[in-house]
């Protein structure tokens, strides 16, 4: 006796039911194969590798013959877990890297972001250009520690559409990116000549960590190809000599870019009177942001209501416009979790384009 079946619109309606959870998929998929063709666009819809090993597993997977994985997602994200010093991996950082570039090669289009967290052991030997092809990208999120900064300003030229660039990461080597980029020969171009660097007009949200602040020096020198009106800036101090004179350069950038700026969240990692002269250049900046409406800022580490108040008179004096919303955050547990400076804003802008545009941020915050 023949076994009963379902008609085709009954299992895409199971399968789409389950779309939230995957693991129920993934049992689904396992348990009857005729699920697999639905469920894969969905299960892989969303690229996750949290470890060495996931990374190891997945790139043995899409290198094998009978792989039927789509070539095509909506967001890629990698953050890798830091060595433990002592303990010995069963593969080495060449068998990560070439699982890497097994998945960049099967991947041909990333349609939302990529967001990626590598440590030194791996960072250090990244080949960016891999990352060329991903032009419909809208959000990009580096974290992690690697060579040079100039290797971010050179890569976002190949991302059009960017409207949220993240760099919350550290770097070994160089200071000040160069206004130029070389297009290498892993895309195709009628010649290899060094190119003006470029930003995408469409960028609406930027984030700098305190070693990535040079790239604001870099960002104002840009001649042509940059964003045409940032929404959200987001900028990280720290006390380090090598650091804090490039968080100097807020004010000739905002001369620059300051105009529809209508978020400003700025985290200091400190509140001493060792940081008062980044108070008071944050305050001078403000000075070209006419149509901010939302000013945030955090003074990490211990820190009382007083000290906080004091601060905040040296960024926005009696004298100067003060934004609508103001907010400071100061006490002895702010700084344990940094994940809500990096977040997009929630109810700041309440209606108009400037909703739409935070909406939009919202949105990409959730990859």
């Amino acid at each position: 006796m023949p076994q009963p079946t379902f008609p085709p619109e009954l299992d895409d309606a199971i399968v789409d039911m389950l779309a939230g959870d995957h693991e129920a998929l993934r049992h689904i998929s396992e348990t009857a194969k005729k699920f697999v063709p639905r469920a894969q666009p969905i299960l892989f819809r969303n690229i996750e590798i949290l470890s060495f090993k996931q990374m190891f597993q997945l790139g043995q997977l899409l290198h094998s013959e009978l792989c039927t994985i789509p070539t095509t997602a909506e967001s890629l994200r990698i953050q890798f877990e830091f060595p433990v010093r002592g303990r010995k991996q069963d593969y080495s950082s060449d068998d990560i890297l070439f699982a890497l570039a097994d998945v960049y090669e099967h991947f041909r289009m990333f349609d939302v972001s990529i967001s990626i967290n590598f440590p030194w052991v791996v960072g250090r030997q990244v080949d960016w250009t891999y990352l060329q092809p991903y032009t419909s990208i809208r959000k990009f999120s580096v974290t992690g520690t690697y060579n040079w900064i100039s290797e971010i300003t050179q890569i976002v030229y190949f991302f059009p559409n960017l409207e949220s660039l993240i760099v919350d990461a550290s770097f070994k080597h160089d200071i000040d990116p160069p206004q130029s980029v070389t297009v290498t020969t892993r895309i195709p171009a009628p010649n290899r000549d060094e190119l003006p660097c470029r930003v995408a007009s469409t960028l609406r949200e930027l984030a700098l960590s305190p070693e990535s602040l040079p790239m604001m020096r870099w960002f104002y020198g840009l001649q042509s190809l940059r964003p045409s009106s940032l929404h959200v800036l987001r900028l990280r101090a720290d006390c380090i000599s090598l650091h804090r004179p490039y968080f100097y350069d807020v004010i000739p950038f905002l001369k620059e870019y300051g105009k529809g700026l209508v978020h400003l969240y700025a985290w200091f990692d400190s509140c001493s009177v060792a940081y008062d002269d980044l108070f008071e250049v944050l305050g001078d900046a403000l000075q070209h942001t006419p149509n901010l409406d939302h000013l945030d800022v955090t003074f990490a580490g211990a820190c009382d209501e007083s000290e906080a108040e004091e601060n905040m008179r040296l960024i926005v004096p009696f004298y100067m416009r003060r934004p609508p919303i103001v907010k400071a955050h100061a006490d002895e547990n702010v700084g344990l979790d940094e994940a809500e400076f990096w977040e997009a804003p929630s109810t700041m802008c309440e209606v108009g384009e400037d909703r739409e545009v935070c909406e939009r941020l919202i949105k990409l915050s959730s990859y």
